[in-house]
Parts: C-alpha cells; structure tokens; sequence
C-alpha cells in the first residue's frame, strides 16, 4: 500500500464532501461518503486499502464538536464595532489571506470538516475578544484559553496568529516551552501552518516551500521569521539585526524559548529598535504585538509573593526572572495582548487578579478573557480514558505494574525503580541487570502495535512507546542500555529462531489472544479493523527491523526525526525513554505504548507527564498504558478536578460573569498537590458545596445485614411519610398523581434521619453521612428546609413497601468493575434524568430545558449529540429549583445475578444550585476570597 495515495485519496474525498455538506445544510445523504470514494477510486488505479480510507473518511465525518465557552470583561466592548471580526469580515475590510491558506492545508491533512469548521468558529471568537490593531491610544490585554491535553491547542494558536496577522497584528511572539524539542516541534508547526517554508538556516535564499507554501495560493505578504528550526535557531540579536519594525514592513514572528537569557536579548533587541526607530524612548508604538504563550502555567507564573499595602499591590515588587521578562517585553509595545495557552490552567486562575509592579506593568490573571475549548468527539482525553462522562465507561487499556520495587510504598527505596531514588541508583530486577517482567511485556505489546497497525495499512505512520520511569539522566542511560538488551533479544529471536528457548512466537500470540483480541472486542471501535494472527505475524520481522531506541535528550534532533521521516513517507517506529523533556507538549507521534512510573505530588506536573491523551485513529484497541495503581487513581482524581473546573468555567458563561466577577476554585486530594507550593502563595483552602450537584449511590454492600438495615430505613421514611400526610402537622401531602408516590413539603429532619441510618458504600459525593452534615448546615442557613420525596418505580417484582405504598421494583444489571470491591454491587445509575425535575412545575420545567440548551451549546458533552436536549436535565434542572428546595428519589432496586434477602435500596438527591460550603476540600483562588469576604456567594 502506497502512503503518498491514501493521503491523497482522504484529501480529495474529504474536500468534495466538505462541499456538499455545506450545500447540504450541514448534512451529508446516506451512503454519500461511499459513493464519491468509489466514484474517485475508480478513475485511476491507486495501491490503497478501500476499507481502511472509508474508516477514516466516516470516523472524520462523523466527528462532532461542541461549542467554545468565554467568559469576558468590559474591555472587550470598549470599541464600537464590537463584534469588530465579523464587521469588517462583511465590510470584506478582512481577506483571510493566512487564514485561508491553513485552512486548506487542515483539511489536506486529513482534518475532519467539522473540526476545522469549529477552529474557524473559535479563533474567530478569540480575534474578536483581542483589541483590533488600529485601536488608537495603548492598550494591553490578557487572555487565556483552556484546551484538553493533545487536542489541538497548537492548531489553534496556529488559526489564532493567522486571523491576526490578517487583521493587522504585525509582531507576533511565540513562548514555546523550556527545551530546544519543543521550541524546535512549535517552529515547525508555524512553519507548515503560517510561514509556507522551511527555515533550515538563517539564509533567506535557502528557503524551501512547505505546508501552506506548497499550495496553490498567493498571497500579497509574507511574513518573516527571526528564528529557525535549528538547535540554535532560537532568538539572536545578530539574526534580528537583519529585520526592522515598521508598519510597512513584513509581520514578524518568533518562536522562542521561555529562558532568561533569550527573553532578556529579545526585550533588549525591542527596545534598541524603538529607539532606533524614534516610536518612543522605551517603547514601540501603534505597533500591535500578539505574545502566544504556550503551556502558559509553566515557568510563566510569578511565584514570589505579591506585597500589598492597604489592598494596593507594592510598586517595587520583583518578580521572578522569566515571568519579568515576559512582562518588560508586553510593557515594550504601547498595543499588546497576551494570550496563555494550557490544559492544566490551576496556576493562571491562581495569579493574583490585580498583582503589578512598576517596572513591569500587570501580571499575567487573565483578566479580559478565558475561553474554554472543547474537545472533538474523536479525541481521548481524560473524561473519555476514565469514563467521567454520561454512560461512559474506562477505556479497558491499563495495566497495572507492582513488580518496579520491592513494595508499594511511597518511601520504598529498593527495587528496580522504587518511587526514591537519586541519580546514583543502579536499576536492578532481583538482583539482576534486568528489566522487569512488566516491562518485558510492555516491550512485547509494542511489537504487536506496531505489526498490527501495518497490517491494518498504517504503514507510513509512526509509533512511539513512552518509557517514563526516572528524571536522572544517569538512571535514564542505564534504563536504556536494559531495554536494548531485551529488545535485540526479541529481534534476534524473530528473525533468526529462539534456539534452546521457547518460541518468541508462542509468546506473542498468547499475549495477541489473551490481552489484545478481548480488548478489541470490548472497545468495538468501528475503524479498528479486526486481523487474524497470522496477518500480524508476517509482519514482525519487518516491525522489529524497523523499530529504534531513542533516548529523549531535549534536543531539536528528537522531533526533526518525525519531520524528516514524514516528509519521506517513512514511518518512524521508536521506543523513546525520558524523564523532563517528555513532560511538557512535546508530542509522540503515534504514541501507542506507555510505561509510566514517574511520581509527582503535583496535578499539573502529573497530569502533563501523561502523553497518552490525543488522538488514536484506527487503533485505540491497540493502545496500552503500564503504570502503578496510586497512579491509576491520582490520574483519575485529577481529571474529576480538572472537569469540574471546566464546569465552573461553563457556570460562569450561564451567569455573565467575567473572570474578576467569579472566583475559581480546584478539588484537593490528601496526597496530592494542585500545583506548587509557590504557585498557590495567594490561594487558600476551603470546604465548599454540593450546589448543583447530584448525589447518587452507585454501589451497594451486600452484607445481609446492611441491606436489611437499609431496607429497614426505607419502610421506616415512607410509613413516617404516610403518618405524616395524615396527620399534616408540617404539610407534608402526597401528590395526586396516579400511579406515582410523591410527598412534598416534606421536613428536612426526615431525610436527615434516613442518611443518618443508611449503610453505604460511596465517594464522597454520596457518602450518607457528608449529605447529612450538609444538608443540616444548609438548614440552618434557611436552605433546604423543604424537600419532595418520590419513590421510583420500575418493571421488576411487587414490593409492598407500606400497604398504602406498592410499587415494583427498579432492575439494574450489574456494572462490572475490576477495582469494585468484593461483596458490592455495582450499577451505572440507580434513578433515570427525568426523576431529577419530578418536582418541578411546568413552568420551572421549561425554565430548566432553556438553561439545559444553553448548557449543552456550551459544554464538551455536547460534542457527542447531534440535536439539543429536548428535556431538562443536570445542572439546568438544579440550577432552576430554588435553594429552600431538595429532591430525594429513592428506589428498591432487584439486582441481577444475586438474590439478596432484601431489595437493595438506592436513592439520587438533586441538590439545587447554591454558592455555600460543602464536606469537600477545594483550594481557592483570590478572587473567590475577595467574593467571600464582599458577601457575593451569600446573595
């Protein structure tokens, strides 16, 4: 198969269903993706796999994507064309000459339609935020947008500079990470999507065409580049000699190093050409400047403390170096904006909001915009890798490592990578130069990854395993010679024969029928084509000739293997063992492998050290990640956090506020840490709500006794209930709704005194006795002092649970989970969505299906349905009953499979929506204090 036609054949397919999509409405005809495949398949003979191009094609047009959030301040309505982009763009005042160049080439690349429609879209918004760049007098600004590790952020920035520099912003500022790999990865991205050539040295003669450069198009300018993608083509003041700043002179872009020195030679070199140029002494006037900041919660974050003095920030403050001079380079220009790009945003929304010095002007908060990116459905992020969405279930693709030490502990200091370590530790399995069985059998699934995606047709892709065990270069070299060991072994095994030993191939297939295929089977994934065994097997002594170990230095030699393999058609298989340099954006292309024992007590640290996140088209099914069980969970726990944070980024837009009107706030962990100690100087611990939230059981104990207590506690509240309406001493009543029971008015005291006897088995979300506290705190604040109780009904057995009160029971399967423990139950949920607004009149229902709208063209989820919700749900529901009101649905639920002597009893509380203190603990930022202490979350 011939990757140079695949490639072709996926553009030009893709590029004629684009158009009819759009003059479809957005829709394609059944059966149409098939038809112009084979329409164009058969005008010339293509060596292609018509299988594999039609997945991709449907997987493409299938994607969906949701809405960006932003949240604003007053400086965005200070001009009065806004919305300017879309004004001028009707006035054609705007060409999208750059823009339209990248566009193209996205979709050449084999971008789905929808996903480049939706960048337009986006960095449109964004530009719109952004001052136009003939706004008379200064101006500075400072914005952030949140993205999902490897999902696109660079793409993004990539349309962002483009729609820019069309508007008229004429310098544009690149801040690409601490490490020559990754500034050297960013440049050539700018170069493929903005420059159209390759800057192989500072010669402008010897530049060749790429990417954008290679199409069709015209443009009237260009822009230059002052750095190239060299080991040394970071910024030097004797290349950016050769340039000037003058409004009629080319843009001018940079792709530089977050280093002291760099960013100190560059501010110098702005300033000497505002001198040179006679716009001011210290200063570049009406010379707007666009500063991206790539992984903008990395070494960008001012962690000394701010001084105040009365409430006003201290004139003297100094900084620390690098964040310094990225603020003297913004005070350089007269027009500037600054634009921080992360996915791990918990430093920036901890920066103080209104922290400055007089030497460098304000810190980085983003003070005029946040905006909120969403994920294409075909991305593997966090929510889809741990199951965190709607009817979502983990990714079956961990596998859990305990032989690295010689315990689990955290202070463990034996063993072959025991979590402590120092730079002298020599790695050793049982006392033998060795690597250990876990690693042996990660080594061998990147074999059958490799071989299984070339026989799928993938041959000219890359595949990349991660090898992240240690941060010591020293350790990392001895890790390395070890796996080389093991490796060669199984090479030599393949192509020669095993000798005396047993057969490497018996092996590999045990591993194919006993970890792959049931994998396969579980996922299902429609582009994951299935193979038998021996269409793998004729591949692997091609795979393992091909496959190199690569030790991870920082250099930009690392990541120009990638480019110059893919400018060839050639696939680069490589094993990559690292420790840093892997932490922060750089990509591994076809990463499909991960052995991930690296430690950190940091969210950010962590959650970025995980490369395995993006995209795996056409072999999810094969993708793997070895690591420890504490791992497993601190990932989890960090990506609940990391959502709930992007809710309260939703939370805002559906409120109005901006980002100095909303303070933020971040779950903790008793083990782990948001972010460093001085990245939090100004943040401080709060138990905070339940509010808009709901708590739901999910597993039950199957204790004999508990689940007679529990049953026990139910009858008890509906006879109470029932005892209750009779008497109406407190206006409990039950509805006259046929067929349903549903009390109303009923007291808090009543279900305060069922959690109190409940046994469950819950997180703290639905921990029984954490409800109970809150609810009563809430009580005294006048809050859910009127609650309705309905009792659901399903299709299962009778159960008469009062003889005024007969339903029948609510049948859930059970949902199986390795890490359940034993004697549980699990479920997916125990009530539906539509028992959440059973409480709510008409009214209020349609108050809550319009917030449910507005919530779903806004958040990520929305990114898997095709139409708005047509009925209430989530936080719409609970964001319209009012405070004084809780809802607790209860259920006996009939298990499957087991037959307890009493049904399990599950309920689902629907707290509404209020800004108060909850049992769980959350770090805060300053804004939020400043709130607390105003009065705000009390209105």
């Amino acid at each position: 198969m011939n990757g140079q036609d695949h490639n072709h054949i996926i553009s030009i397919v893709s590029q004629r269903l684009a158009r009819i999509k759009e003059r479809q409405g957005g829709t394609l005809p059944d059966g149409e993706i098939q038809r112009i495949l084979d329409q164009e398949l058969s005008q010339d003979e293509y060596d292609v796999n018509r299988d594999n191009i039609l997945a991709v094609l449907e997987m493409n047009f299938a994607t969906l994507i949701g809405n960006a959030t932003s949240l604003h301040t007053e400086d965005r309505d200070d001009h009065p064309e806004a919305p300017w982009v879309s004004q001028r763009a009707a006035r054609e005042e705007l060409t999208w000459a750059f823009w339209s160049r990248y566009r193209i080439h996205l979709l050449n690349e084999g971008r789905p339609e929808p996903v480049v429609s939706r960048l337009d879209q986006t960095t449109t918004e964004i530009l719109d935020s952004m001052m136009p760049p003939d706004t008379d007098g200064a101006w500075d600004q400072r914005g952030l947008v949140v993205g999902h590790i490897q999902s696109g952020k660079t793409a993004n920035y990539i349309g962002l500079i483009c729609k820019a520099v069309d508007a008229g912003y004429k310098v544009v500022i690149v801040l690409a990470g601490m490490h020559n790999s990754l500034r050297t990865q960013t440049q050539i991205r700018l170069e493929e999507g903005f420059l159209g050539y390759r800057t192989i040295s500072e010669d402008i003669n010897s530049r060749e065409s790429t990417g954008v450069g290679l199409l069709p198009i015209q443009i009237l300018q260009i822009a230059d580049t002052i750095t190239t993608r060299g080991e040394h083509g970071d910024f030097r003041t004797a290349v950016a000699r050769n340039f000037s700043t003058n409004p009629g002179g080319n843009p001018l872009i940079f792709v530089v190093k977050k280093n002291t020195t760099i960013l100190r030679n560059l501010h110098n070199w702005v300033i000497s050409a505002a001198q040179i140029q006679g716009y001011g002494q210290d200063k570049i006037m009406n010379f707007p400047l666009l500063m991206i900041d790539d992984e903008a919660d990395y070494a960008s974050v001012d962690t000394k403390r701010q001084g105040y003095d009365d409430g006003d920030p201290d004139p003297e403050h100094d900084p620390t170096r690098t964040n310094g001079w990225i603020r003297q380079i913004l005070k350089a220009f007269d027009q500037s904006i600054y634009v921080g790009y992360t996915a791990t945003p918990f430093a920036n929304i901890f920066i103080p909001e209104n922290a400055q010095a007089s030497a460098y002007d304000n810190d980085l908060f983003p003070r005029s915009f946040i905006f909120n990116l969403p994920a294409p459905s075909n991305h593997i992020g966090p929510s889809r890798m741990f199951g965190l969405g709607t009817d979502e279930v983990e990714l079956p693709i961990f596998r859990t490592v305990a032989d690295h030490a010689n315990s689990s502990s955290f202070t463990e200091r034996e063993g072959w990578i025991p979590p402590r370590h120092d730079i002298n530790h020599c790695p050793l399995y049982m006392g033998n130069n060795t690597i250990p069985p876990s690693l042996q059998k990660a080594i061998r699934s990147f074999v059958i990854t490799t071989a299984t995606r070339k026989a799928r047709g993938q041959s000219h892709a890359h595949n990349s395993m991660l090898i992240h065990v240690t941060r010591f270069v020293n350790v990392q070299a001895r890790v390395k010679a070890q796996v080389e060991q093991e490796f060669f072994q199984i090479r030599d095994r393949i192509v020669y024969g095993d000798g005396d030993r047993d057969s490497i191939l018996d092996e590999l297939l045990e591993l194919w029928e006993t970890d792959f295929l049931p994998t396969s089977d579980k996922l299902s994934e429609p582009d994951c084509r299935a193979l038998q065994w021996s269409e793998i097997q004729e591949r692997l002594a091609e795979t393992v000739h091909s496959i190199v170990i690569r030790e991870i230095n920082g250099t930009s030699g690392d990541i120009l293997e990638y480019a110059r393999r893919t400018a060839t058609g050639q696939a680069f298989d490589v094993i990559t063992i690292g420790g840093d340099k892997l932490s922060r954006g750089l990509t591994l292309e076809g990463l499909t492998v991960s052995y991930f024992l690296r430690h950190s007590r940091m969210y950010d640290t962590l959650m970025q050290m995980g490369r395995w996140f993006g995209y795996r088209p056409g072999y999810l099914d094969l993708c793997r990640i070895y690591s420890t069980g504490d791992l497993h969970r601190w990932f989890r726990h960090i990506s609940v956090a990391s959502e709930e944070l992007r809710q309260d980024f939703n939370r805002m837009v559906i409120s109005g506020c901006t980002p100095r009107q909303f303070g933020h706030r971040v779950l903790c962990h008793p083990q782990l840490m948001v972010t460093s100690p001085t990245k939090m100087r100004h943040t401080e611990s709060r138990t905070t709500s339940f509010d808009g939230c709901p708590a739901e059981t999910t597993l039950f104990l199957l204790k004999p006794e508990v689940v007679a207590s529990n049953y026990k506690a139910l009858k008890s509240l509906v006879s109470q209930l029932i005892l209750d309406t009779e008497e109406n001493d407190n206006k409990c009543h039950r509805t006259s709704d046929p067929g349903k029971y549903i009390w109303k008015n009923v007291s808090p005291d009543r279900i305060t005194t069922f959690l109190g006897v409940y046994q469950g088995y819950s997180a703290a979300r639905a921990h029984p006795k954490y409800l109970q506290d809150y609810i009563r705190k809430q009580v005294l604040r006048n809050k859910l002092i009127n609650w309705t109780v309905f009792i659901g009904q399903g299709e299962g057995e009778v159960d008469t649970i009062a003889p005024d009160c007969i339903i029948r029971k609510i049948i859930r399967a059970w949902f199986k989970k390795d890490s359940s423990p034993r004697n549980t139950y699990r479920v997916r949920r125990s009530g539906s969505q539509q028992d959440e607004y059973i409480d709510l009149n008409e009214e209020e229902r349609q108050e809550a299906l319009a917030k449910s709208i507005r919530m779903w063209e806004s958040d990520d989820e929305a990114r898997r349905t095709e139409f708005p919700p047509k009925e209430p749900r989530g936080l719409g529901i609970r964001y319209t009953r009012p405070p004084e009101r809780g809802l607790i649905c209860l259920y006996t639920i009939e298990p499957q499979g087991c037959q307890p002597s009493h049904p399990l009893v599950g309920f689902l509380i629907s707290f509404p929506g209020d800004e108060d203190a909850s049992p769980i603990q959350y770090r805060v930022n300053d804004v939020y204090q400043r709130l607390e202490e105003e009065g705000i979350w009390d209105e």
